[in-house]
């Protein structure tokens, strides 16, 4: 139990409240003492002066030793609750009710009696006592006005009583019984207000770390059931309570991402040592060929072979380039040196260049471009990459007899380029996958085409990194178009 926040919390308040209860029975005790004393002084304030005044302390014969302490035994006949003394000027005992054997000290300091005598003192006062050389005790006090006599001052100590007396024993049984009474009670209602208390702070800390291990014990796979009261509270544990929430939830989606990753990473791996496994074999098979051969074929038949394998070596060199653009887009090493530069020529390039491949496949290719498209801040050769790919792309699933065409427009503050197919159009599942990287629409069409479905995602990568954006738009039957934005430059942007 100690190991918990719940009994440590539990300890800490115990511990406290056993300190506080200490520290106020000293403060009860003390006050108490104090109470008793100032309630003695308080009453017996005026009995010394009472007596003095009444003067039982003046004997009938004359002022002599013999006399004072008659006139102070006749005192102490009146009131045997105080110890009776007769001080002169100063303050030295010149009589006393008390035998002198008992006597620790033959003198009384006048401060504290003074004082006591000026009217102008809080209660209770303390002056020497005569039976303790050390010890102070309460008094009432009195000067005397008698000619002729050497006692200028009635001392008397109050409520000298022995230590067994019934007085004393009636007081100590009262004061055990109202601090019992009184701690008992504070203690019961601080430890119930301290479980009450603690068990309030610390449930939902509780319920936290429930749905912690229940999260845990279902390897983070299932979001936990969280307590909509902790949640709803404001508090720092409410607060850790959303904040847990959202980690999970967070850390789930990672997970499944994770998950999915590998997927795909497996089934790249897969179909990337499939493609590379068919133009290797198909360059070894060649490249035999005309090692075992060579005297049996014609020029012609070695110039087809020859042919074929500097093919191959094409589309190895493709997969690879591919793969290493796509690692450096991963890792954000890919260099980008941006300028403004025309758009328009770089477009009539591309198409160029693609030309003769569109007409082998009986495809169309058409190029619209605006008059009016202005300079765009932009890596010209990655963005001559990124129409590579999107027309190689379009031109790949355009059927014969298609049309494949490429537009470019100022909109705003930007340039769009699209590319639009007349193929068989993608699903929305497809379309919402099409630019993630290892993902091919038609995985059996990779063999024929040495393409690894690394192309499109490329291409997001690429334009990501000049802050534009792409997109795609298609359906089933009716083609696909693909585009992206690049912002315009400056001085462009202001002759626009």
């Amino acid at each position: 139990m100690l190991r918990t926040l719940f009994g440590k919390l539990l300890l800490t308040f115990l511990g406290f409240g056993a300190v506080m209860t200490i520290a106020f029975v000293i403060v009860m005790r003390t006050s108490h003492a104090n109470y008793h004393l100032e309630l003695d002084q308080t009453v017996n304030r005026d009995i010394a002066r009472q007596y003095a005044k009444a003067h039982f302390t003046v004997p009938d014969s004359l002022a002599n030793v013999h006399g004072l302490h008659e006139g102070v035994q006749r005192l102490a006949a009146l009131a045997p609750a105080v110890d009776a003394y007769l001080l002169d000027a100063g303050g030295n005992i010149i009589g006393a009710s008390v035998p002198q054997e008992s006597w620790a000290r033959a003198r009384v300091g006048l401060d504290s009696i003074e004082q006591f005598l000026s009217g102008r003192v809080v209660f209770p006062i303390l002056a020497d006592d005569p039976r303790d050389a050390d010890g102070q005790v309460t008094f009432s006090a009195a000067r005397i006005d008698v000619p002729s006599w050497p006692a200028r001052y009635l001392y008397l100590v109050l409520n000298r009583h022995q230590p067994n007396s019934n007085v004393q024993q009636i007081q100590r049984s009262y004061a055990i019984s109202e601090h019992t009474g009184i701690i008992g009670i504070a203690v019961l209602f601080a430890v119930l207000a301290t479980l009450f208390i603690i068990r309030g702070l610390t449930r939902n800390v509780a319920r936290l770390e429930s749905a912690m291990i229940e999260f845990r014990r279902t390897d983070f796979s299932q979001l936990p059931v969280l307590d909509t009261a902790a949640v709803a509270e404001r508090d720092e544990i409410g607060r850790l309570t959303r904040l847990f929430a959202e980690l999970a939830g967070r850390i789930q989606g990672q997970i499944g991402e994770l998950k999915r990753q590998r997927e795909l990473r497996r089934e790249f791996m897969a179909n990337v040592s499939h493609d590379l496994r068919t133009p290797i074999t198909s360059l070894q098979a060649h490249l035999d060929t005309l090692r075992l051969k060579e005297a049996q074929l014609s020029q012609l038949e070695r110039n087809g072979y020859i042919e074929g394998a500097i093919r191959q070596c094409r589309r190895l060199r493709h997969l690879v380039e591919q793969l290493f653009e796509a690692e450096r887009l991963d890792a954000q090493q890919m260099p980008v040196n941006v300028e403004p530069c025309q758009l328009r020529e770089l477009v009539q390039d591309v198409v160029q260049k693609f030309g003769v491949t569109a007409r082998e496949r009986g495809i169309l290719l058409d190029a619209r471009l605006s008059d009016d498209v202005p300079l765009v801040i932009a890596d010209i050769g990655l963005i001559e990459r990124v129409l590579d790919n999107l027309l190689d792309n379009a031109l790949r699933f355009t059927p014969r007899d298609g049309r494949v065409q490429l537009d470019v427009f100022a909109r705003d503050d930007r340039v769009c380029v699209g590319v639009s197919d007349t193929g068989p159009g993608m699903t929305k599942e497809v379309q919402a996958r099409v630019f993630e990287r290892f993902f091919r629409a038609d995985p059996s069409r990779s063999t024929s085409t040495g393409h690894a479905g690394l192309g499109l995602s490329i291409v997001r990568g690429i334009v990501e990194l000049h802050g534009g954006a792409v997109a795609v738009d298609s359906a089933p039957g009716r083609g696909t178009r693909l585009s992206f934005e690049l912002p315009i430059s400056g001085p462009s942007r202001a002759a626009a």
